[in-house]
């Protein structure tokens, strides 16, 4: 009994301990994504799979992008298309194409 209270004052110390350094960091900033690139790189990065141009724009709305569009997914496939290096694409369905580099 006395080990298993040791082994809870040494975590509950280490918890103390962190919360004080995390308290005394400044804050990161997050920049939002902006443009249609960003908001799709930042989907992509995300997905566990690959995705259709209507999933990633659903996934974009859901993370506050705004568009006027009835149908952005055109637009958004010329993006996507128009950036090979950065975007995959394997028969309609799309995926972050830089996982290239580890493989």
């Amino acid at each position: 009994v006395a080990s298993i209270a040791e082994t809870v004052a040494t975590v509950e110390e280490a918890a103390r301990e962190a919360r004080r350094t995390l308290a005394l960091r400044p804050e990161r900033a997050v920049t939002s994504p902006r443009r249609v690139l960003e908001y799709a790189a930042w989907v992509l990065a995300r997905a566990s799979g690959l995705l259709s141009a209507e999933e990633i724009m659903k996934r974009m709305r859901d993370a506050g992008y705004q568009t006027t569009s009835e149908h952005p997914e055109p637009y958004l496939r010329r993006i996507l298309h128009a950036h090979p290096g950065l975007f995959r694409n394997e028969d309609g369905y799309w995926s972050l194409g830089c996982s290239d580099i580890y493989q």
